[in-house]
C-alpha cells in the first residue's frame, strides 16, 4: 500500500487499484517499506478500461 496525492485525489492505494497521473500534474507519494508498485510512463496509451473511465474507481485486470 502507498499514500498518494494528485490534484483532486488524496488517499491510500491498495493492491488491485491504480492511480493515473496526467502529464504535468504535480504529485506526491510515500510507500510502505514492503510495498511493490509499478510506475509507467505511457505516452497517452492507457489501457482501455482506464482511458474510458469517468471517475476514480477499481479495475480488475487480466494478465
Amino acid at each position: 500500500m502507498f499514500n498518494i496525492e494528485v490534484d483532486t485525489f488524496k488517499g491510500k492505494v491498495t493492491p488491485g487499484e491504480c492511480v493515473v497521473v496526467n502529464a504535468g500534474e504535480i504529485h506526491h507519494f510515500a510507500a510502505e517499506h514492503e510495498a511493490r508498485f509499478i510506475f509507467a510512463v505511457l505516452d497517452n496509451r492507457l489501457p482501455f478500461k482506464i482511458a474510458v473511465a469517468t471517475k476514480i474507481g477499481r479495475f480488475d485486470f487480466e494478465p
